[in-house]
């Protein structure tokens, strides 16, 4: 459902912050409602408590409208496909010029909240002008990237840098002022030797959806090194979680993390990686991530993360970059095998905001339970 969206994303996770604080209020609103003897105090309790819940809700239907509303099944089989065929990020074209996308009869003429990340399960980006949306610097590389494909020019480097290994072309957008005609597009990335057209074997209607395979020289890791000869293995645990373990042969060395610059994002030595040597290593994709149910869990012990001692050693390069940067100069760590795990922390912040909620709720039916039987024995001792 596209109102629950704000549990399922990282960068959403303030959302998460505002529910339970406002759920935490509502509890001890109600709580006090239930003993206050003085009829002006009910009175402006009960205005307050409906303020805030109603508050709650319209801002609720406003940033997250619950909706009744099925994708068509081509858009499942899609996600199917590229889960089985190693996706890491997914460029959905034509461009919307930061508008909502504008669907034909096909999808009953739906205009709303764009569903193509919902549906596929991996990271979806679009080529939306930024002086329409927000100024992110994968926005700028995906313009970039648009126009050379209009152009014909190669988009192998903006391929690589932007970690894309999926184009999904749309025929069922309406077209307008805002959109580029998808035959065009869909032309371009055909004489393009950068992309490979994936056949659909029957299992959906390439007439609302075509995909493309970057090929292999065009492809790139979400992580890696800045020296080759230095070794990188990883294992995604999460979209907010990474394992990795380093052996420097060379210093200074830079990690790469294709994912917008954001200080966030922290390393921390890990004591207990399961990556203990090279045949177990899993550099695994999001497609692997995704297709092991039991790699996608609820982890409240994360919020160790909050109190745990960061890696100090590499310096995290904050340039409002489509990737994080962190640098390694200590030479104590040469030729060494260093086990981190790279953690997005307001994900533990998250689980923090649930242990509170969760507290105040079981103290305040402690307390409840507590006066009940208190006002009974006193009952009954008169």
């Amino acid at each position: 459902l596209p109102g629950f969206q704000i549990f399922r994303r990282p960068v959403a996770k303030f959302y998460g912050f505002y529910l339970f604080f406002i759920l935490t209020t509502f509890s001890i609103a109600f709580h006090n409602l239930l003993h206050v003897s003085n009829k002006y105090s009910v009175y402006l309790l009960k205005s307050l408590f409906s303020s805030f819940a109603a508050y709650f809700f319209i801002s609720i239907i406003i940033i997250a409208p619950f909706m009744e509303f099925s994708p068509p099944d081509e858009y499942f089989r899609v996600k199917e496909l590229l889960l089985n065929s190693r996706v890491q990020k997914v460029l959905v074209l034509p461009g919307t010029n930061g508008l909502n996308p504008n669907y034909d009869r096909s999808v009953n003429y739906y205009n709303g909240l764009d569903f193509t990340e919902e549906v596929f399960l991996t990271p979806v980006i679009s080529p939306d002008p930024t002086t329409n949306s927000l100024n992110m610097p994968h926005k700028i590389l995906s313009n970039e990237l648009y126009f050379d494909l209009v152009k014909g020019n190669s988009i192998c480097n903006h391929l690589k840098n932007l970690n894309i290994s999926h184009i999904i072309v749309r025929n069922n957008i309406l077209q307008n002022e805002a959109t580029l005609d998808p035959k065009l597009l869909i032309q371009a990335l055909a004489k393009s030797t950068d992309v490979i057209k994936m056949p659909n074997h029957n299992s959906f209607d390439s007439s609302k959806l075509d995909v493309f395979k970057v090929s292999h020289n065009c492809s790139s890791e979400i992580l890696f090194l800045s020296d080759i000869e230095s070794r990188l293995d990883y294992k995604l645990l999460s979209p907010v979680k990474i394992d990795l373990q380093i052996q420097a042969k060379e210093l200074p060395i830079s990690l790469y993390f294709n994912s917008n610059s954001n200080s966030n994002w922290k390393l921390f030595i890990n004591d207990q990686s399961d990556i203990t040597n090279s045949s177990e290593v899993n550099n695994s994709t999001i497609a692997d991530m995704y297709n092991n149910i039991n790699s996608i869990n609820f982890s409240p012990l994360d919020i160790r993360f909050l109190f745990k001692k960061k890696f100090n050693y590499a310096m995290h390069k904050l340039d409002f970059s489509h990737r994080n940067e962190w640098t390694f100069n200590d030479s104590h760590y040469k030729n060494k095998i260093i086990n981190l795990t790279l953690f997005y922390v307001p994900q533990a912040f998250f689980y923090l905001g649930i242990f509170i909620s969760l507290i105040v709720l079981v103290l305040l039916a402690i307390c409840r339970i507590y006066q009940k039987n208190d006002s009974q024995l006193s009952l009954s001792l008169q």
